[in-house]
């Protein structure tokens, strides 16, 4: 009680103050350990980067955690920096919550995504899919093999030794499998087995974890000491991030009431933005555009409806909804004939160019969701014309839909390409090509994105040079600056990195 008194008491100083950030941070699949993922966290984002902090000294405090009632986690809060904001660091530790996974549950997982005829494969993921059935190939015929080149060949042949070696191996891929089955698959990979399947023995923790999730943010947006939220999520904890945002939003967006006569200005720009986006989605200006009008929109938001939504920004980092044409959805089901329709309507004809042929027809099922507005896009679908809002009839203005959380929150996606299999991010992608052209894609070209099985090392330290660091630190951009002047450092350390990489010019003969 005396605890919570004294928080109270802060509380109410603090709302004295400039109101702060609140980062949280969402870690991913596996055994996590609480704070293992926070604690990393904070010391690539804030501590490694003095030059956010006043006078070049950054420094962070753990504190008692009110907001999770959780005695596993704590806060971290900084100190200030130069422009006098103080941020506090949360984890949304979920791991706890997914807990008796049974191997048969992933094998039916592995099997929905892996057999599939070749012509269902998008070329993304065929690299991939190969290898991994390759490998099944190899787990079930090898006893078969063993067996056979036993009981045809004696002690004395030719084949003896070959026979020795190959049952050797066996006995040797036996525990292998027996370790891979309980720890790899069974502990890691069944997270997202049982999270991105919707069936019975898996709805209460799917339910127990975005309820969770959802009170957090909701928590922390009543919170007078907060005036902007960061939702930062690595691997399947993008996948979370993302439903838990879809959810807060449509639990807020009937409070958002814009008028019409006149329209406000951060309302027609972001719509205008929105339009230009769609009408050129490659075009670096349209997007940074884009964002910047996000931005406002937030603010107009707050003026508008205050405290009903604060915020700011989605970080995806190592992402597998670069997939979620087949992860979100099932893609081997048949669209209903409403659906079709729906995906032939001209409304629809500028989004999903950018996906090859077998992609496109595999995102069936997820075009449909989206086009019924399940599953929320960047830049939301218009309801009409160029516009995501409606009038509900109250009598009280227009309303943002229910699948528009991304015209006031930017969504950052970072992910390392895949080189060879193993080396960059063999989860993660670019996610605008499914999500719409207004999520900013970040391919990293630094030495963590080019390393060993890269999808654990986004905010890892130790590296020759700093571009992965520079990506996240412009991505949830901390001082809050205006897009072109958050992204500068990391354009530097691309251009550094770039300029190190050229070959020498040669010399001439003379």
């Amino acid at each position: 009680m005396a605890d919570q008194a004294q928080e109270k008491s802060a509380r109410a100083t603090s709302s004295k103050r400039r109101p702060k950030n609140a980062v949280v941070v969402i870690h991913g699949m596996g055994e996590q350990a609480p704070m293992e993922t926070l604690r990393s966290f904070v010391e690539a984002a804030w501590m490694n980067a003095p030059w956010q902090a006043r006078s070049n000294e950054p420094r962070t405090w753990s504190k008692r955690d009110f907001v999770t009632q959780s005695f596993e986690t704590r806060r971290i809060t900084t100190n200030y920096d130069i422009g006098g904001k103080r941020t506090d660091f949360y984890e949304f530790y979920w791991a706890h919550m997914m807990q008796g996974t049974k191997f048969s549950q992933v094998l039916a997982w592995l099997k929905r995504l892996l057999v599939r005829g070749a012509d269902r494969v998008p070329p993304a993921v065929k690299a991939p899919w190969v290898a991994a059935c390759s490998a099944a190939t190899v787990i079930v015929l090898l006893p078969f093999v063993v067996e056979i080149l036993r009981r045809e060949n004696a002690p004395g042949s030719p084949f003896a030794f070959y026979l020795g070696f190959v049952a050797a191996a066996s006995t040797i891929w036996y525990y292998v499998r027996r370790y891979l089955a309980g720890r790899v698959l069974a502990e890691v990979v069944g997270d997202a087995a049982r999270y991105l399947t919707p069936a019975p023995p898996n709805i209460a923790a799917r339910s127990m974890i975005r309820g969770a999730g959802l009170d957090l943010l909701k928590t922390l947006t009543k919170r007078d000491d907060y005036d902007r939220i960061i939702v930062v999520c690595h691997s399947l904890g993008t996948v979370v991030g993302y439903d838990i945002l879809s959810l807060l939003w449509g639990d807020i967006n009937g409070k958002i009431k814009h008028s019409v006569t006149p329209k406000s200005a951060a309302l027609a720009a972001i719509e205008a933005a929105s339009a230009d986006l769609r009408a050129r989605p490659d075009d670096r200006d349209a997007l940074m555009a884009y964002r910047d009008a996000q931005r406002a929109y937030f603010d107009d938001i707050h003026h508008v409806a205050k405290d009903v939504w604060k915020v700011t920004d989605f970080v995806t980092l190592g992402s597998p909804l670069t997939h979620a044409h087949f992860l979100l959805v099932d893609d081997g089901q048949r669209l209903m004939r409403s659906e079709e329709e729906e995906l032939d309507s001209p409304r629809l004809q500028r989004w999903w160019q950018q996906l090859d042929s077998v992609t496109l027809a595999v995102a069936e099922m997820f075009r449909a969701r989206a086009a019924q507005r399940e599953l929320p896009l960047c830049p939301p679908l218009p309801e009409h014309t160029d516009s995501f809002t409606y009038d509900p009839k109250t009598g009280e203005g227009e309303v943002p839909h229910h699948a528009a959380p991304f015209a006031p929150v930017r969504w950052t996606n970072i992910y390392a390409p895949r080189n060879n299999l193993l080396w960059g991010d063999v989860i993660a992608g670019p996610v605008a090509p499914l999500f719409g052209p207004g999520v900013k894609d970040v391919a990293l070209c630094g030495d963590a994105a080019k390393s060993f099985v890269a999808h654990t090392k986004y905010w890892a330290t130790g590296f020759g040079d700093q571009e992965h660091l520079e990506a996240l630190r412009a991505a949830i951009n901390l001082l809050d600056d205006p897009e072109i002047d958050a992204w500068a450092r990391h354009a530097k350390e691309v251009a550094r990195l770039a300029e190190t990489a050229a070959p020498a010019p040669s010399g001439g003969s003379g």
